[in-house]
Parts: structure tokens; C-alpha cells; sequence
């Protein structure tokens, strides 16, 4: 992904908010592509709540938690 012509790594980004095992819970507004909420479900312990207002993305961003076995992760559309 790139931001202002750089290369960012949504990782690094988590990383630098502190997302880490200790989290319980986030809710990610506009979910997009889930550019931030597959990587984040890797690294928290409990839930993660996304939404946006486009239902095709929600669906997709949930078929990739399924296939990637994420039962972390619930979406909404609003």
C-alpha cells in the first residue's frame, strides 16, 4: 500500500498503535478492504468489530477471515 507515494506495511503501522495479544477488543470503522483488519485479528486476543457501508466489501473481507481460518473478526454492513 502506499501512502503520499511511500510504501506502508499495516504491521508496522499496528505495531506502532501497540496493537498487540493484550487487546481485547477493536472496532475498525470503514473496514475497506480489510487492509488493516485481517492483520490486526492476527495479533489481538479478542474480537475485532468492522464495518463500512459497502455490504460487497463486508462480504469479501469476511470470506477472506473464513479462509484464512480468523474466527476473530465480525462484520457488519451498515
Amino acid at each position: 500500500m502506499k501512502i503520499d507515494g511511500k510504501f506502508c506495511e499495516p504491521e508496522q503501522i499496528l505495531s506502532t498503535m501497540h496493537l498487540d495479544h493484550n487487546i481485547v477488543g477493536v472496532f475498525d470503522f470503514g473496514l475497506g478492504y480489510g487492509t488493516f483488519t485481517i492483520p490486526a485479528s492476527k495479533v489481538i486476543k479478542g474480537k475485532i468489530y468492522a464495518d463500512d457501508i459497502e455490504e460487497s466489501i463486508v462480504n469479501r473481507v469476511a470470506q477472506r477471515a473464513g479462509e484464512e481460518n480468523l474466527d476473530n473478526i465480525e462484520t457488519m454492513a451498515l
